[in-house]
């Protein structure tokens, strides 16, 4: 709230705002919207994780936040923080959101087998785990939207590994996915 009117009083605005996030940027923008519901008019989430406890989910935070020197409780210091974060648990707050989302299986593309050729094999590796997970994760959250009624779109593709090769052709339908909630 604080930044939007930053920048609403310095920027000619329609009064709609939007998100698009991918990766962890996906996790938080989805998670920004659902905790303040009607803020938001659209929100995309490109290859995010939106549980804050299941293993895949929590794992994934405490092995990114960890594995840079941070401490992953100071994120949510309590298990119901964690749980109140939590977004498949309850995505009541998206309802009446325009949403997109999107997410590969992991498996290496064509373009990525060139991204990667002079990078190490663990980065190929790393990035097919992580946009296995993202799948997984994304599936998990349609299903409760879904279960509670909530509209939103999913694009889950047969290919695309966690990474630039994948996240950037996938900028363009993210937007297309929620900009008439913004016009």
């Amino acid at each position: 709230e604080e930044l939007a009117s930053v920048i609403e009083d310095e920027v000619t605005h329609n009064g709609k705002r939007g998100l698009i996030g991918l990766s962890m940027g996906a996790s938080g923008a989805v998670m920004m919207a659902n905790n303040n519901p009607g803020f938001f008019d659209g929100v995309a989430g490109i290859s995010g994780c939106y549980s804050t406890t299941d293993s895949i989910g929590a794992g994934t935070v405490k092995l990114t936040v960890g594995n840079l020197g941070g401490d992953p409780n100071n994120m949510w210091s309590t298990p119901e923080a964690w749980e109140r974060n939590d977004v498949v648990l309850n995505p009541e707050g998206l309802r009446g959101t325009q949403l997109y989302l999107s997410a590969a299986n992991g498996e290496i593309t064509d373009e990525e087998v060139a991204y990667y050729a002079d990078k190490e094999i663990t980065d190929q590796i790393t990035g097919s785990l992580l946009e296995a997970g993202s799948r997984h994760c994304t599936e998990n959250l349609s299903a409760a939207l879904t279960k509670s009624g909530i509209e939103h779109t999913t694009d889950f593709l047969d290919q695309g590994a966690h990474g630039w090769p994948m996240f950037g052709p996938q900028l363009q339908p993210a937007w297309d996915g929620i900009k008439s909630a913004l016009q």
